[in-house]
């Protein structure tokens, strides 16, 4: 019997005239496959432990998949007639790898009866039918490294949750099983011109669940290829520290939740995880922990996609029951349906008897992988880029993101300086891209947190160097000078990117001062030094607030965030070749930072 597809209205059948890619490995098996309906499967594995108790969960933590499942049964995804001359971007974030299954396969489970559940799975088959017929030949974004990498483990996924139907529906369970077969092979053969990057450790994962889902010898080759690309690249590409060498939180995230499924596989299968692996999980669980935002939100330094990893609090939920690790877990209740299919009902009693993260964070520098944690009072905190930038990617070096009252109060970290040569606006250009970061120090003393760091390059004219301080005293402020030395005449900028949600209100006490409320209880005042200019304007959804001065270098520009602060402040910096002093005064109390090459010296006077 043929299987229908539905495409632009059409009836589209799919039979013996479908064509697989196959890799070399699998050429001789491809000759002999006529002699079996599809490719054999080791029985006995488990891929989600937690499938069972699906069900059984409440809607509201599978609100957000049972939205995307409604909207993708309302309005299908339109396939381009040919993928690869038309790769739209919601065709590929959806349909490369095949994305919604998810979704799909947790309405099925909530589904008021066998026929609510039946249109699910039809829906499902279709999706996967019409990715077969629109991806032929193994060429192109939907058949390199990463579509498959994303797209395998899915697949496998799509067996797993419609196993009820694909058992009494054998034609398209044998469809699907050949494409993941043929996937896995592809994945295979490729691999090894993989870059030591996030995908070839997806990769790893997705031939490490092949390989433990099929049976013969060419499976265990994949189980064997992947289980060392996975433990391989998790000794290369992870710090000690805990933190990816690729210096993106996102895709830090992203590895983490690939190491997270594969732990969860391990423990289902009572299979030894080897304890220097578990070690290396745990710091980078930690370390992502450490980095969050208070409302869980990863921040989003270099990220390409920040849609690319899950949550926080997903990520670290699962963390902490596979790993037995109390004080991981973010605060509140179980986050979600990945934690429970990885975790079942067992893993949900014990999450909910976990020791939770304290709500207030702590000063930390993690020097090996370039990142600086600032807190203030509870809910609040500021995430320093400290690090050189990779890849030549150098806009955001030495920016942060700012948190208050348990709001996010910046909408990018790009928040650093920009310099222009007033004869030539286009001069800011000719720069390197890579940005280099040295001569950092970070000092925690006398409840004051300290930060420093030089940058030369990053979109920076060669002959200028940029250096940042950043003071901070828990619940009190953070203080931001940015020194520019060098030569030449400039249109300097110190930029700061706001929500552009968050309300902002402008007040002149002498000098310009803004107040910004993240929340209704809370508010939030910027300080500038006097002598600047401070412009406001909408830029791409956030709200840019630049203090801006042009003249000869060199030059120190500044301004401060003081949280809860409902008295008038003023800030004034002085400086010379070898020494930088901040006068910061909120109401009654004066603080004196001064910075004198290594050494910080900070008066208070609270009369």
């Amino acid at each position: 019997m043929e299987q229908g597809v539905v495409r632009g209205g059409a009836v589209r059948r799919m039979g013996a005239s479908a064509r697989w890619p196959v890799a070399f490995p699998a050429r001789f098996r491809s000759v002999f496959s006529w002699t079996r309906a599809e490719p054999h499967v080791r029985f006995g594995q488990v891929f989600l432990p937690g499938l069972s108790a699906l069900g059984g969960l409440e809607p509201g933590p599978a609100a957000s998949l049972l939205d995307r499942a409604e909207a993708l049964r309302q309005h299908r995804l339109p396939l381009p007639e040919d993928p690869e001359l038309d790769p739209t971007a919601a065709w590929l974030s959806s349909l490369v790898p095949l994305a919604d299954l998810l979704a799909v396969g947790v309405a099925a489970a909530h589904a008021r009866d066998a026929d609510g559940r039946l249109a699910w799975y039809e829906l499902g088959r279709a999706i996967v039918a019409d990715w077969v017929e629109s991806a032929r030949p193994p060429r192109g974004r939907m058949w390199d490294v990463p579509a498959l990498a994303r797209r395998v483990p899915t697949l496998l996924h799509f067996l797993l949750l419609f196993g009820t139907e694909l058992r009494v529906d054998r034609e398209t369970r044998r469809l699907v099983l050949r494409a993941l077969d043929a996937q896995a092979a592809s994945l295979a053969s490729q691999v090894s011109g993989q870059p030591a990057d996030p995908w070839l450790i997806a990769a790893g994962r997705a031939l490490f669940m092949a390989g433990r889902f099929f049976d013969g010898m060419e499976a265990r080759g994949w189980l064997e290829r992947g289980t060392s690309i996975l433990w391989t690249q998790l000794r290369e590409q992870v710090h000690d520290d805990g933190g990816h060498r690729g210096r993106s939180p996102i895709w830090h995230a992203f590895v983490l939740e690939q190491y997270l499924e594969v732990f969860a596989i391990l423990q289902a299968a009572n299979d030894d995880v080897p304890i220097w692996s578990r070690k290396r999980v745990k710091g980078m669980a930690d370390f992502l922990a450490r980095l969050a935002h208070p409302d869980g939100t990863i921040p989003a330094f270099r990220a390409e996609d920040p849609g690319l990893a899950r949550p926080a609090d997903e990520l670290l939920a699962v963390a902490g029951v596979l790993l037995g690790e109390p004080g991981l877990a973010l605060p509140g209740p179980f986050p979600g349906v990945w934690p429970l299919l990885l975790l079942g009902d067992a893993g949900r009693r014990a999450f909910a008897h976990l020791p939770r993260r304290a709500a207030a964070q702590l000063p930390r520098a993690l020097r090996r992988t370039g990142f600086y944690v600032m807190p203030g009072a509870p809910g609040d905190v500021m995430v320093l880029d400290g690090g050189s930038a990779p890849d030549g990617v150098g806009a955001g070096v030495l920016g942060y993101e700012l948190s208050v009252g348990g709001e996010q109060l910046t909408a990018r970290p790009d928040n650093t300086l920009v310099a222009t040569r007033t004869a030539d606006p286009d001069d800011s250009l000719v720069g390197p891209e890579s940005a280099i970061v040295g001569d950092v120090e970070w000092l925690v003393r006398d409840g004051l947190i300290y930060l420093a760091g030089t940058r030369r390059g990053g979109m920076l004219s060669p002959e200028l160097r940029h250096r940042r301080r950043v003071f901070a005293m828990p619940g009190r402020f953070w203080l931001v000078c940015d020194e520019l030395e060098g030569r030449g005449t400039w249109h300097v900028e110190s930029r700061v990117h706001l929500r552009g949600d968050v309300p902002l209100r402008a007040m002149c006490l002498g000098r310009p001062e803004l107040v910004v409320a993240p929340t209704d209880a809370v508010a939030v005042r910027m300080v500038f030094t006097g002598g600047h200019a401070v412009r406001v304007r909408r830029e791409d959804g956030a709200t840019v607030v630049a203090v801006a001065s042009v003249g000869p270098v060199p030059r120190v520009l500044g301004y401060a965030f003081v949280p809860r602060g409902d008295e008038p402040a003023s800030l004034a910096l002085e400086h010379d070749a070898f020494r930088l002093r901040a006068t910061l005064c909120v109401g009654r109390a004066r603080y004196v930072l001064t910075a004198v090459q290594d050494e910080i010296e900070v008066a208070v006077d609270a009369a």
